[in-house]
């Protein structure tokens, strides 16, 4: 009782920081926020598609546009975030800051803050809240569906696919669930034995150790896809290296190393920036700062003060096309989000996984898959990224046998499967 008080506590605290940090700056949401209803079908002669997607982190956002890339031309389709557009009414966050944020943007918050025991308290507390109002929120959805009344339903997001299904099958409309973490537990939620022949569950890789991770679900094996990763586009093509690197101002016959810290751990890039300076190894450096541009000149006081000559390094500030600088490095430091890591994968980058500190629980599994099949290594203290990074320059052999073991996971090409099975769920 004690751990729980302390834990409601400490939350209703961060939530009450997080409002008086961004009261004179209200967040713009990702996609525009409008209520469900009022958005009409434009084109009444294609077939209508609804992406639900989430604002927790990047990854689903990402998802949700590489869906739209795949078949955004053949159908008409509708993003929406339900846990805002439809069931906003039942998030407590809202309610106490009254209707000024959401708790997808306290979850944020906590995420860049590193406050990760608390986003694992924010989902704990979620599924209560989704397992004593699940009637209450089947109907919300359930009705909102029936008003839409979409041709096919795809989902990206945890915690609400148990209910949508329940919804979906009552009015006969295909739903497809599309995980965008390795361990799709959290989107399994509620979900078991489902009766539809018209639901489907994708998972990335035909892999026995993935298949796993959801066989308690009892779902059919006719029912499960194996379609790939909902990558964006520009993460499928081939790159040419050299005139990308003549493009960007990067030397040619320098190994490169990118670090790339995701949009919500940004501030954990510092102490990996004064690590990556120790390297005597030449090197060009690919250091990714998103919209945070305030890191720019501590990242290039510590590399003018702390590095070597056979150091050089770019700053990357926000770029909507990253693929073609990550397809040409040879290293990627990276955090153990699931976008990330399998945009990676597509690239065939090697990777060091941040292993650092604590990560939501979903993460988990994501770093021991790269770790155990030998597609990168996981760092487990900062301390030793120089140490780790120093030896893999000095041995590209090392690096050479970490790439071959990603081309040997069998990755579905995601934009022609999930086209054509789309096609086919709606003939």
């Amino acid at each position: 009782m004690k751990k729980r008080i302390i834990i409601i506590a400490s939350l209703i605290l961060i939530v009450f920081c997080f409002i008086y940090k961004k009261r004179s700056n209200k967040p713009h949401n990702t996609y525009e926020h409008m209520a469900p209803y009022a958005r009409q079908w434009q084109n009444k002669d294609k077939k209508k598609i609804i992406i639900f997607t989430g604002k927790g982190g990047q990854g689903h956002l990402s998802a949700a546009q590489a869906l739209r890339e795949y078949v955004g031309d053949a159908y008409e389709i509708e993003t929406i975030c339900p846990i805002e557009d439809i069931l906003g009414e039942l998030d407590f966050i809202h309610t106490i800051t009254f209707g000024n944020f959401y708790a997808e943007q306290l979850y944020n918050y906590c995420l860049t803050h590193h406050h990760i025991w608390l986003v694992d308290a924010m989902v704990w507390s979620g599924l209560q809240v989704f397992a004593y109002k699940y009637e209450t929120i089947k109907n919300l959805i359930y009705n909102y569906l029936q008003e839409k009344r979409p041709d096919l339903i795809l989902s990206v997001i945890t915690m609400v696919n148990g209910v949508t299904a329940q919804a979906a099958q009552e009015l006969h409309i295909p739903f497809w669930v599309i995980p965008t973490d390795l361990d799709p537990s959290i989107f399994l939620y509620t979900l078991h034995a489902p009766s539809s022949p018209q639901f489907f569950f994708n998972i990335p890789y035909n892999l026995p150790e993935l298949y796993e991770h959801i066989s308690v679900a009892n779902i059919p094996d006719t029912q499960i896809t194996y379609a790939g990763f909902p990558v964006r586009k520009q993460f499928l093509q081939s790159y040419n290296h050299l005139v990308v690197k003549q493009e960007y101002g990067i030397p040619i016959n320098k190994p490169v190393v990118m670090l790339m810290m995701g949009g919500l751990g940004i501030g954990e890039t510092i102490p990996f920036v004064q690590e990556l300076a120790k390297i005597n190894t030449p090197v060009h450096y690919l250091i990714c700062i998103g919209k945070n541009e305030s890191l720019r000149p501590r990242i290039e006081k510590i590399l003018h003060n702390n590095a070597s000559e056979a150091i050089t390094y770019s700053i990357i500030g926000f770029t909507p096309t990253i693929a073609p600088l990550m397809a040409i490095s040879d290293i990627l430091i990276t955090k153990s989000g699931g976008a990330t890591i399998n945009e990676a994968l597509y690239l065939e980058i090697p990777m060091i996984i941040d292993g650092t500190s604590r990560a939501p629980q979903w993460e988990y599994y994501n770093r021991s898959f790269i770790a155990n099949n030998e597609c990168g290594i996981l760092l487990k203290k900062v301390k030793k990224l120089s140490i780790i990074l120093s030896d893999l320059l000095h041995n590209p052999n090392k690096i050479a046998a970490m790439k071959v073991a990603i081309q040997h996971i069998s990755k579905p090409n995601p934009e022609h499967i999930i086209r054509n099975t789309i096609a086919t769920l709606l003939k």
